[in-house]
């Protein structure tokens, strides 16, 4: 039994019955198959689909149902988190080098950009070096693992990886500014 053949007499029987185009009854199909994996992926998605709560264009459901199995779960979490994607590929482009390197200080309005001098630029170059090491490995392991967005087990375990790395970042921070502070008392009272 040729089953493609009986499944293009189905569509067009249902685009007939409904007066609609053979086009539409394929879009309508993906979109419901996109749903079903959809759900499987995040159960009760549907129910949030057909509350109006969330909503999917069918290019998005295409775009699903089109994926391999082994990636469905990092392309829901592209669909449901656009803005991930578009973080990292804005964090993806070059910096103009025309435009000076804004310093983080404690004080943002203290200065706007700064010109590293010559003789500080070997530290500077290990310091930038080291940053855009762990900049370019954390953005290369959450695109590669977008599923960690979506599922509720894996967003604890990125939750968990992400606590060292913030609380080192926040102590560092914390001790820099404090020796500075005490290095201008330090220059202040010496004046």
């Amino acid at each position: 039994m040729n089953t493609h053949h009986s499944g293009e007499k189905t569509c067009e029987r249902i685009a007939e019955e409904n007066g609609v185009s053979r086009a539409s009854v394929l879009r309508a199909r993906h979109y419901t198959k996109g749903i079903d994996i959809a759900d499987t992926l995040s159960p009760g998605i549907k129910k949030k689909v057909f509350s109006g709560e969330v909503k999917f264009t069918n290019d998005e459901m295409i775009k699903l149902v089109q994926s391999s199995p082994d990636k469905r779960q990092d392309v829901f979490a592209e669909i449901m988190h656009p803005e991930i994607t578009k973080a990292m590929e804005a964090a993806d482009a070059e910096p103009n080098a025309d435009n000076p390197v804004p310093v983080p200080t404690a004080d943002p309005e203290q200065f706007k950009t700064y010109q590293v001098p010559d003789e500080f630029m070997r530290v500077y170059k290990t310091l930038s070096t080291a940053t855009e090491m762990m900049k370019n490995t954390l953005k290369r392991v959450l695109k590669n693992n977008q599923s960690y967005f979506s599922d509720p087990e894996k967003q604890k375990v990125l939750r968990f990886a992400m606590q060292r790395p913030a609380i080192y970042l926040n102590e560092l921070e914390t001790c820099i500014e404090q020796i500075l502070a005490e290095t201008l008392e330090g220059a202040e009272k010496t004046a």
